[in-house]
């Protein structure tokens, strides 16, 4: 299966700057960048956190058996821009700043902690997720590399399972810790459609009575993004997504799929994957009321 010493920390590229321009005039890497997916997800006030996940698959199957370290920074005050940083003169920048540091550090002390993910919550607080064979040494890095930020550090360490839900796309998340898993939590989670604006419209309406709520509606960009509590429960997030699919179909409107494995847009003009089609009951059973 492997181990964490097999990945980088953070899973960013490395450039080589020794080597010549690509003919596109790209550059030539020493390590390519793992795949990243933006998902959407909200705290308990209905304040949008913007997510990120780390999605590769050869590292999440390491560490669904390991602990996951959760570091929370909260600003401390006010902060004040960096002499050339002017990106520290917000909480959100200044987060980056320490994680980058954090980052750095980890990978130079060998501490085996690998990045899962991470949340910004405008200027409330900032979160990361590790990976780590020893959280504890993995913390203790952590807190060195940032003790001169102007942030209060909380830090909580988990299973793999108790963490990433917060992370990582549902359907990801399910396909590695199980279908049949079941919290009883729940998770306030951003869908994302499009389509024309009229159309847009008419599915909001519909999925409103179903416990939705708007969240954005760009009708230039013809992109409408709802929110809502989702069980971390595999068959019902399954049966969610199923009746999501049947409704923004009956619509007319496209399902923009971050939730799901691949990521991807699902169309009118394509089948859906076989694990979401809607079993319609046949003409006889409805008719003699076995449905």
């Amino acid at each position: 299966m492997g181990a964490l010493s097999d990945f980088s920390v953070d899973g960013e590229p490395v450039i080589d700057d020794s080597a010549p321009l690509k003919k596109d005039g790209d550059p030539q890497y020493l390590r390519e960048a793992d795949p990243h997916r933006r998902i959407h997800r909200y705290d308990e006030r209905g304040q949008y956190i913007n997510t990120t996940a780390r999605l590769n698959r050869d590292l999440l199957n390491v560490a669904s058996g390991l602990p996951v370290l959760t570091c929370k920074l909260v600003p401390n005050g006010p902060f004040r821009e960096a002499a050339g940083s002017p990106a520290a003169s917000t909480a959100t920048g200044a987060a980056m700043i320490a994680f980058g540091k954090a980052f750095r550090a980890l990978e130079e002390e060998s501490s085996r902690a690998c990045v899962l993910g991470t949340q910004f919550c405008a200027f409330d607080w900032s979160r990361v997720f590790f990976s780590a064979e020893d959280p504890h040494a993995a913390k203790q890095a952590f807190a060195r590399a940032t003790a001169d930020s102007n942030f209060a550090v909380e830090y909580s360490i988990s299973d793999f399972a108790g963490a990433v839900y917060r992370i990582l796309p549902l359907e990801v998340f399910f396909d590695i810790v199980g279908i049949d898993y079941v919290a009883t939590t729940q998770i306030d989670v951003g869908f994302e459609f499009s389509g024309e604006a009229d159309a847009l419209k008419k599915l909001q309406t519909v999925l409103e009575r179903s416990g939705y709520q708007p969240d954005d509606f760009n009708d230039v960009l013809m992109l409408m993004r709802l929110r809502k509590p989702v069980s971390i429960d595999g068959g019902t997030f399954l049966q969610e997504i199923r009746t999501l699919f049947a409704k923004s179909r009956k619509s007319w409107v496209h399902y923009r799929g971050s939730e799901l494995l691949s990521g991807e847009v699902i169309r009118l003009d394509q089948d859906l994957p076989e694990r979401y089609r809607q079993q319609s009951a046949s003409f006889l059973s409805k008719l003699f009321g076995r449905d």
